[in-house]
């Protein structure tokens, strides 16, 4: 049975999981449900990333060259992220780090934002230095410690937030490119957050995406209060529900949108009375809930395996039978262990123009042992 915590504080990340659904929040601080997820590698070379741009004043000050004293600390953190995938039962698929997808590219990214401060250090006058002019992941907690974050930047009237992950979205009127509100809303709360610490409000907020220039956001003062109070009645109501006791499917939110990209659809009832047919080609990939039709079956290359469902519910009809293949077994090691009638859960499925199904890198296959034991 998943417990749900009691959460003590929030962050500009976690209002925004809160304000797409309460149960998504709580399962991401769920440690039993975590050897069942799988992760994002996407999300690691962004860890590595922010990890250089945290340690930039000691790679521009602590003499040599500071590209290499970048490198080495790049290095060193892909090595830990290397061997936090590598030790998981389903990240290790993903294998070595330059192989993860963007790998290159964040790299490449990271040099140039390099350069860029290297530029502007040596240009600083003798007197100023970018120690005095510019603060640099900055932890603050306010609010009794019910709101934190971590400040990618402060640079003189300026508040700096790096992301790796695409800053525009198409708006759903007008069908033109705009900032994505998510991002908007974390910087308005970085802004409050800053104003908390120093007194005064930066006059304006930057969107770095991970190539090409930033983009301005205008900071209003009002609606950092508003973005703020927001994040913190969120958590206060999660909180609430959860002392309550209240039956965790009813805090969820499902759609098409909200479920989009949850790693925790496995475990969520609300998903699975919600999530129909019509849902198909509108999440990460096609899910199916059924039960296993045959032993499955060795294919010609070695360690891989054809399996074959009875489909109960999902984005496929009930009632069809899929036969997924190729699965390798070093990705889904549940393989050696299913019996037939086992019911099964398998999420990100791929979908052919014909409409044949077949897994992905991502593909997640659990059976009802593994969900029931959580």
């Amino acid at each position: 049975m998943i417990s749900l915590p009691v959460i003590s504080s929030t962050s500009p990340s976690l209002a925004e999981a809160m304000r797409g659904c309460m149960l998504r929040a709580g399962f991401s601080r769920c440690a039993q449900l975590q050897p069942f997820v799988l992760g994002n590698p996407k999300a690691w070379l962004g860890t590595a990333y922010h990890k250089v741009m945290e340690e930039l004043p000691t790679i521009l000050g602590q003499g040599g060259d500071p590209m290499a004293n970048a490198d080495a600390i790049w290095n060193a953190e892909i090595a830990r992220l290397e061997q936090e995938a590598g030790s998981h039962p389903l990240n290790a698929r993903f294998g070595p780090a330059k192989s993860w997808k963007g790998y290159f590219l964040v790299q490449a990214t990271l040099r140039l934002r390099i350069e860029e401060a290297m530029s502007a250090w040596s240009a600083a006058p003798a007197d100023v230095t970018a120690s005095t002019s510019t603060a640099r992941e900055i932890e603050i907690t306010s609010s009794g410690g019910k709101l934190r974050g971590k400040i990618d930047m402060i640079r003189g009237d300026d508040l700096i937030d790096y992301k790796t992950g695409n800053i525009f979205e198409e708006d759903e009127i007008s069908g033109a490119s705009a900032v994505r509100p998510a991002y908007i809303r974390q910087l308005r709360i970085y802004a409050w957050l800053a104003r908390c610490s120093t007194g005064q409000w930066v006059k304006r907020g930057l969107l770095y995406p991970l190539a090409g220039a930033p983009v301005e956001v205008a900071i209003v003062p009002a609606e950092c209060d508003a973005d703020a109070a927001n994040a913190i009645a969120l958590l206060e109501d999660y909180n609430a529900a959860v002392t309550a006791g209240t039956d965790p499917a009813a805090m969820a939110s499902p759609s098409p949108d909200a479920c989009r990209w949850c790693p925790f659809k496995p475990f969520c009832t609300a998903f699975w009375a919600a999530v129909n047919p019509g849902w198909s080609g509108q999440l990460d990939g096609e899910v199916i809930r059924g039960t296993v039709a045959a032993l499955p079956q060795p294919l010609l290359a070695p360690g891989t395996f054809s399996l074959v469902l009875h489909v109960d519910g999902g984005t496929v009809e009930p009632g069809t039978s899929v036969r997924l293949a190729p699965l390798p077994s070093d990705f889904h090691q549940v393989l050696t262990g299913l019996t037939p009638e086992e019911s099964i859960i398998v999420t990100r499925i791929g979908r052919r123009s014909n409409g044949s199904l077949f897994p992905l890198l991502q593909t997640v296959l659990l059976t009802s042992h593994h969900i029931n034991s959580v």
